[in-house]
């Protein structure tokens, strides 16, 4: 996974062929810190899935 698949599959532009797919782009944008920078719903799925315990807190843990 890199940053323009991730964002792509993300923002929709991509149809991911999974939902493991469309896991591991965020839990990609998270780890980079990248995901707080994208529109606010796409930060507030993110939160989501984190407190679901789908996804994971950046390594770079800050406060967002």
């Amino acid at each position: 996974m890199d940053k323009n698949n991730a964002i792509s599959i993300i923002e929709g532009f991509k149809i991911a062929t999974s939902q493991d797919e469309v896991v591991e782009a965020f839990q990609f944008l998270i780890d980079s810190d990248l995901i707080w920078q994208l529109h606010e719903r796409t930060s507030a799925a993110a939160r989501q899935l984190i407190v679901s315990g789908i996804c994971r807190e950046s390594y770079k843990k800050d406060t967002h």
